[in-house]
């Protein structure tokens, strides 16, 4: 039996279910109201005020979804609960409230009456939680997170969630009762939030204490508690159509053959495939909301663009040293991409090379060789003298993705060359200026060359020295007294016995740009 004496308004046509659940929730120890028709439940629940409305879909003279909207709208009726009845859970266009549930027709009398149950239950905690000022915890199957969140909101708190199920864990952040961030792993903002929304048992602990996360999630609670429900919803009802997690993702088509004007998550997506293959993956690494990631892959699919291959070999590896992040990648094109021309096609983006003689240039070249799809020219500097100036041209060329190349263009110190400097500084990310010792006469052609690229876009300046750590500590700091290095400059040494070296010195660089 029930602690208390609720009231609940079946409104559903069929009078003989009516009869049959109106029993069983009377012996349950419930009160019960009924009506038959869309009229007669507008008019009860407006005077009775029921604390539970039971609503069949089917229900005559004025449909669900405005009885549902007339419900909600109206200051007296608008918290009550709703179990929406059907055969089929999408039958039910009105069932996007986090006040809302569902039980299947015909009832079952045990899963209905466990559903009634549940939903009191649930008020109950709700009230509970909302009465407490300090730290409060429990457990999801009592109180889901958006009736939590929802309470929280409500009364103005400003704090952390904490929750835990399976070992996972994850946050979400409120500020002068709004929802301000999420995380869940390394996944943050409104994503974090509508995954969380899925746990459905876990542990909560809310702490209040004064927030200073960055703001990811703008908008207010109940829209976001709205969206993410019916996002909720609609993952159950299409979720078997959509990719496998575990499957592999195939591209049957060029890329830069697509069309222009692409929607920004399906440009998202296809360029994470450039890295990922298998669905968890790509869902995983891009910023959309998981449903809409899943349904975007879906029509992909049916469009012919993608194929998925549920029992295929798995997907290559993500790569754990890859120089940059595939939306690091995405901002890079959008920076040094012609006007006009899609991302998801070929781009090219180049460093200024400078170095004194073409020994250095070529010594400079062997500690290269840990980047990812690497190709020297050789052409350029086989048969040069070692001590003559390096060529003009293009000397190398890193394969950062699939549609990133990154070319080294090599330029000399000499005088004669210095127009060029500023005319191909312009398409540049920056320079790498190199040499085995540091020379006053260097020092000149530094700071020339530092004034060029201090013009227009902001670019980053490597200082490289070739040799060994120890002997290059005094080198370096004679350097950054003389120079007066700035936040988007940096000094490294190279040699062949570190190559992990030359990959920390292109992340950085790339890094000044897009900082």
């Amino acid at each position: 039996m029930i602690s208390e004496t609720h009231k609940i308004l079946i409104a559903d046509p069929d009078q003989r279910s009516v009869v049959m659940l109106s029993d069983a929730l009377k012996e349950r120890g419930y009160s019960v109201l009924f009506a038959l028709d869309g009229p007669r439940t507008l008019d009860i629940a407006i005077s009775e005020v029921p604390d539970l409305i039971i609503l069949e879909h089917t229900i005559p003279l004025i449909d669900v979804d405005m009885v549902t909207s007339i419900l909600r709208a109206n200051p007296r009726t608008g918290k009550i609960p709703i179990i929406f009845a059907s055969p089929d859970r999408s039958d039910i266009l009105a069932l996007q409230s986090y006040h809302d549930s569902y039980i299947p027709k015909p009832y079952k009398i045990d899963e209905s009456l466990a559903r009634v149950d549940s939903m009191f239950q649930r008020e109950n905690k709700v009230r509970e939680v909302s009465t407490v000022a300090k730290e409060i915890e429990g457990n999801l199957t009592q109180i889901p997170i958006v009736d939590l969140l929802q309470v929280l909101c409500m009364h103005k708190k400003e704090g952390a969630i904490a929750l835990e199920r399976y070992g996972e864990k994850g946050y979400i952040h409120l500020k002068d009762g709004n929802v301000i961030n999420a995380e869940i792993g390394k996944v943050e903002g409104e994503k974090a939030l509508f995954r969380l929304f899925t746990w459905q048992e876990g542990k909560f602990e809310f702490s209040p204490h004064k927030v200073l996360t960055a703001v990811k999630i703008r908008g207010t609670p109940d829209i976001l508690l709205m969206e993410g429900m019916r996002q909720i919803d609609e993952w159950e009802r299409l979720r078997e159509k959509f990719p496998h997690p575990d499957s592999t993702i195939r591209i049957k088509v060029n890329l830069t053959q697509l069309p222009q004007g692409l929607r920004p998550i399906t440009q998202k997506l296809l360029l994470l495939l450039e890295f990922y293959t298998r669905v968890s993956d790509i869902v995983d690494n891009c910023p959309f909301p998981d449903y809409e990631c899943y349904m975007t892959l879906q029509a992909l699919i049916e469009k012919g663009i993608i194929e998925e291959i549920r029992h295929g070999k798995k997907g290559r590896p993500s790569p754990k040293k890859a120089i940059m992040t595939p939306e690091k990648i995405l901002k890079l094109k959008e920076l040094f991409s012609p006007p006009g021309r899609s991302r998801l096609g070929m781009a090219y983006i180049r460093t200024l090379v400078f170095s004194p003689s073409t020994s250095v240039l070529k010594n400079f070249l062997s500690t290269l060789r840990s980047l990812p799809g690497l190709t020297i020219h050789g052409g350029l500097i086989d048969g040069r003298k070692r001590n003559e100036p390096p060529p003009f041209g293009i000397i190398a060329k890193s394969q950062l993705s699939e549609t990133l190349e990154l070319h080294f263009l090599s330029i000399p110190f000499a005088e004669e060359f210095s127009p060029l400097w500023r005319v191909f500084s312009t398409r540049s990310i920056g320079a790498i200026l190199i040499c085995d010792a540091i020379l006053e006469s260097h020092f000149g052609d530094f700071r020339a060359i530092k004034t060029i690229m201090r013009e227009g876009r902001k670019k980053g300046i490597i200082y490289v020295f070739l040799g060994e750590d120890e002997a290059s500590e005094k080198q370096k700091l004679l350097l950054q007294k003389a120079m007066r290095l700035g936040v988007d400059e940096a000094v490294y040494t190279l040699s062949r016995g570190h190559p992990e070296s030359a990959s920390s010195m292109l992340t950085e660089m790339l890094e000044m740009v897009l900082s």
